[in-house]
C-alpha cells in the first residue's frame, strides 16, 4: 500500500496532544491526535486532496470500496464547506515504517518551536499546522489512515466559530427558524397530573434504532430520538459516543 508525507494547517478540533486518549481505531491502545479542520476551495484543501486522490487511484484503483474509512470527511451543517483531518499517531506502534518505542509522542511545539508541555497551552479552536503521513491499509473494509508525525500551535484564532465546533448542537440547529411569532401556544399544556400522550411509553436503557441494518445503539440520553436523525443534525459517531447519545461499538470509547 503506499503512503505519502505532508504538511497543512487549519483549525484544531478535539486535541489530545499531550495527553494520549482512547481511540476506536487502535483496539487496546490510545492516541495522540486532533482533528484539522480545512476550508473548502483553499490551497491546503487542495493539496490535501490531491494526496488522498492520488492513494486512492493508487491502492483502490479510483475508488474506495464501500464502507472504507476516510481520514479526511466532509462536514455538513454550520460547517458545511470544511473538511475534517482526523490525525493520529498510536501510543503502541509494532509494524511497518512506524515502529517506534511505547510513549514516543508526536513532535509538539508553538509557534517559537519551543516544546508544548501542557493541555493548557492548546486552545480548541487555534490554528495548527501538522506534518503526517498518508496510508493505504486492507484490513477490515480497508481505508485511508493519516498518521501524525508532529504539530505546530499558534495563538491565532480560526475563523471559524467556537461553538460550531462543539460537538454539542448549536443553539440554530435547536432553534433555527424558530421566532415568537411561530410559535404556537397550546391552551391546555399538558402537565405532570394530565393524561399522557397516547402510545407515549417510559424511555427504556437502550432504544432501538429504526434502521437495524445501521447497526447503532441510541442510549436513554437520546430520549428515543433515532441514530438518522441526528446524523442529518450533524451529529457524528464520535459526538454521540461522547455525549452518551450512543452505545459505542465493541465497547471502544472514542477518541
Amino acid at each position: 500500500m503506499s503512503n505519502i508525507d505532508f504538511k497543512t494547517q487549519g483549525v484544531m478540533r478535539y486535541p489530545h496532544l499531550v495527553t494520549a486518549s482512547a481511540s476506536p481505531e487502535y483496539p487496546d491502545n490510545e492516541a495522540w491526535g486532533v482533528n484539522i479542520l480545512v476550508k473548502v476551495g483553499t490551497v491546503e484543501h487542495s493539496e490535501l486532496m490531491k494526496c488522498v486522490n492520488q492513494i486512492i487511484n493508487d491502492d483502490f484503483g479510483g475508488t474506495l470500496p464501500a464502507g472504507a474509512n476516510n481520514c479526511v470527511t466532509a462536514l455538513t451543517g454550520d460547517l458545511d464547506g470544511w473538511v475534517s483531518l482526523n490525525i493520529k499517531q498510536p501510543v503502541k506502534i509494532n509494524s511497518g515504517e512506524f515502529k517506534g518505542r511505547a510513549n514516543d509522542r508526536p513532535t509538539l511545539v508553538d509557534e517559537n518551536h519551543q516544546p508544548i508541555l501542557d493541555d493548557s497551552e492548546i486552545q480548541h479552536g487555534n490554528i495548527a499546522f501538522v506534518a503526517g503521513r498518508l496510508q493505504g491499509y486492507t484490513r477490515g473494509a480497508g481505508g485511508i489512515s493519516c498518521y501524525l508525525r508532529g504539530t505546530m500551535v499558534t495563538n491565532q484564532r480560526g475563523e471559524l466559530d467556537p461553538a460550531d465546533l462543539s460537538s454539542r448542537p448549536t443553539s440554530r440547529d435547536l432553534f433555527g427558524g424558530m421566532t415568537p411569532s411561530s410559535v404556537s401556544v397550546n391552551p391546555n399544556p399538558i402537565t405532570a397530573t394530565s393524561t399522557p400522550i397516547t402510545g407515549a411509553v417510559p424511555i427504556p436503557a437502550k432504544v432501538v434504532p429504526t434502521s437495524p441494518s445501521s447497526g447503532k445503539v441510541m442510549t436513554a440520553k437520546a430520549l428515543g430520538a433515532t441514530y438518522e436523525s441526528f446524523i442529518d443534525l450533524g451529529w457524528t459517531d464520535v459526538t454521540l459516543i461522547e455525549h452518551g447519545m450512543m452505545e459505542p461499538p465493541g465497547g471502544d470509547m472514542p477518541f
